[in-house]
């Protein structure tokens, strides 16, 4: 209701990557992200009903991307199967981090094939670092998406990192006056 009611504009991703590399500019804006793909329906039917735009970065893998397809999401990359904790030191261990070259590279593209190549990713456990990086622009991807606060930035501007986007993350919790304040 709030972003609704407040006439908040929900870009695309490819507007949003546009506006980072100076080429249009945005109204007050939010950029509406859903993770995993496992409670994305519940996500899907609410965006739908309001009439936004959001995009679901999907473990694609395990879900099919044509199941929450609409005129008002897309379907972006959050691994085709790296989304699995405990394989690299520190935090949750997200694969990215330093699961071999070859075999990332493997899952990246299996995950842009089935999503009409794609070249926007999630860091799966909002996870990442230089090595991640340099993976997924080799696999062909221009924007990735990290957590809360990333790299020190609290939003996205015109000519930010492309591989570290920030996000606010939104849970059960989180009220409505909560995401007023990150609007």
């Amino acid at each position: 209701d709030y972003i609704k009611n407040n006439n908040i504009f929900t870009p695309s991703m490819k507007e949003l990557e546009m506006y980072i590399d100076g080429y249009i500019r945005l109204p007050k804006s939010v950029v509406l992200t859903i993770d995993d793909g496992w409670r994305a329906g519940i996500g899907s039917e609410v965006i739908t009903e309001y009439e936004l735009n959001a995009t679901i970065f999907l473990m694609s893998k395990h879900y099919d991307p044509r199941n929450y397809q609409n005129e008002y999401i897309e379907v972006h990359s959050h691994g085709y199967d790296i989304h699995n904790p405990g394989i690299c030191p520190g935090g949750q261990g997200g694969a990215i981090k330093c699961l071999e070259k070859s075999k990332l590279l493997e899952d990246l593209n299996a995950s842009r094939e089935k999503l009409n190549n794609t070249t926007y990713f999630c860091y799966p456990f909002y996870e990442y670092n230089d090595y991640s990086i340099q993976v997924l622009k080799e696999a062909g991807f221009t924007m990735a998406f990290g957590g809360y606060y990333e790299a020190g930035n609290l939003r996205a501007y015109p000519g930010i990192n492309k591989f570290k986007l920030p996000r606010f993350v939104i849970m059960n919790y989180t009220s409505a006056n909560d995401l007023a304040r990150y609007i």
